[in-house]
C-alpha cells in the first residue's frame, strides 16, 4: 500500500510546521510529497510545463555528472 501525504502549497508552511509534518510522517511510516517553490533548481525534482527537467535524486546528480 502506498503511504504518502501530499502537501500542496508547501511554500506557505514555515520550517517549524514542515518539521511537524516530517516527524508525523516518520512516526507513521509515510512519505511526504511537498509542492514547494525553490528557484535554484538544485533541490528535489524540477518539473516545468509538465516535463521533468531535473532530478536531483538521480545517481548522476549525486555523482556530480
Amino acid at each position: 500500500k502506498l503511504r504518502v501525504v501530499r502537501v500542496t502549497d508547501g511554500s506557505l508552511l514555515d520550517s517549524a510546521h514542515m518539521a511537524i509534518i516530517e516527524e508525523m510522517a516518520k512516526e507513521n511510516d509515510f512519505q511526504v510529497w511537498a509542492e514547494v517553490m525553490e528557484e535554484s533548481g538544485k533541490v528535489g525534482i524540477v518539473i516545468e510545463a509538465g516535463e521533468v527537467v531535473a532530478n536531483n535524486y538521480s545517481k548522476e546528480a549525486s555523482d556530480g555528472a
